[in-house]
């Protein structure tokens, strides 16, 4: 998901604030100087980065060892049963946590 940096008045320490006081089942972290880490579980992240023109929110494996723990699954199942494993359970998850965590920025965060 996008959102036009144009739409928004916050910058990224702002908006962690923001997200940890109105979203509790969330953990948020710094992951770098422009991207915002948000945590609901072992398998479920969303990344938030600040670009220049937009911001872009992205779900994922929020850990390192959730996303080799699926990779080496690429090595031992092959391609296909994995991308039907990744479509089948997490995608959907991804996608929620997306909006989820996309529309709060939207709604709370315009500029007036």
């Amino acid at each position: 998901m996008k959102i036009k940096r144009d739409l928004l008045s916050i910058n990224i320490e702002e908006l962690k604030s923001i997200l940890e006081d109105n979203l509790p089942n969330y953990i948020f972290k710094f992951d770098d100087k422009n991207c915002i880490l948000a945590i609901k579980s072992k398998t479920n992240g969303v990344f938030i980065t600040f670009k220049k023109k937009f911001i872009i929110i992205k779900g994922d494996f929020p850990t390192w060892i959730s996303q080799f723990i699926f990779i080496f699954n690429y090595l031992i199942l092959g391609i296909i049963i994995p991308i039907i494993i990744y479509y089948a359970i997490f995608y959907r998850k991804f996608k929620k946590s997306e909006k989820e965590i996309g529309n709060f920025i939207i709604s709370h965060c315009k500029t007036e």
